[in-house]
């Protein structure tokens, strides 16, 4: 793939994250545009969607729920796809009763239920506003969505990278997820790489791009 400056690296957060999840990561590409979408989560922003200037030019770095969102919202014009502790159907990982249940949980007792979610993923607890009916909506996406035919039909170059850590993802089931693609492993990482090993992650990226 040709390296162009006007290229395009969109971040695309995971569920229950917010676009700061990136931090660590973007600095690291001082020369490109890097655009995070909010999926709305946390805060009160809503979701936006930035606009491309160059059709097919985008490369997509993303997150958890972010990987399946994207390949579903932003296909159109996404020229690459990096997928971080990703999945193009939850539902190998977990099923839809279980995340029935989350939904129930989360609904009743929001801040303890996101705060079991952090601690389980190693992050930090964010101090921003819970947006419950975009946690909920989230929920309802990783039960009922599956792009992996649609990902097949677009003929770009994926990478997944995958921690061998990660207790949301285990790594035999990553490995089954994403057969057909290129997939590196960080023996290390767990489900928040970008967070944990972002030199890593950036410099998985940059061999991508090149």
């Amino acid at each position: 793939m040709e390296m162009t400056i006007d290229m395009r690296i969109i971040f695309v957060h995971g569920w229950g994250l917010a676009p700061d999840f990136w931090k660590e990561v973007i600095p690291f590409f001082p020369e490109y545009e890097c655009p995070c979408i909010n999926l709305g989560f946390l805060g009160n922003e809503q979701k936006n969607i930035p606009v491309s200037q160059n059709q097919n030019r985008d490369i997509y770095v993303t997150h958890s729920l972010g990987t399946l969102w994207a390949i579903r919202n932003c296909s159109e014009n996404m020229y690459g796809l990096i997928a971080i502790n990703g999945f193009t159907t939850f539902r190998r990982f977990a099923s839809k009763e279980i995340l029935t249940e989350m939904k129930s949980d989360l609904l009743k007792s929001p801040k303890a239920h996101m705060k079991d979610f952090w601690n389980k993923i190693c992050i930090q607890d964010s101090q921003e506003t819970l947006n419950i009916d975009m946690l909920a909506n989230g929920l309802d996406w990783l039960a009922e969505w599956n792009e992996k035919a649609h990902l097949k039909t677009l003929n770009i170059p994926v990478l997944a990278l995958a921690g061998r850590q990660d207790k949301i993802l285990p790594l035999p089931q990553m490995q089954k997820e994403w057969s057909r693609y290129d997939m590196h492993v960080h023996n290390n990482g767990g489900h928040i790489l970008p967070k944990t090993h972002a030199s890593w992650c950036a410099q998985q990226i940059k061999d991508f791009l090149q």
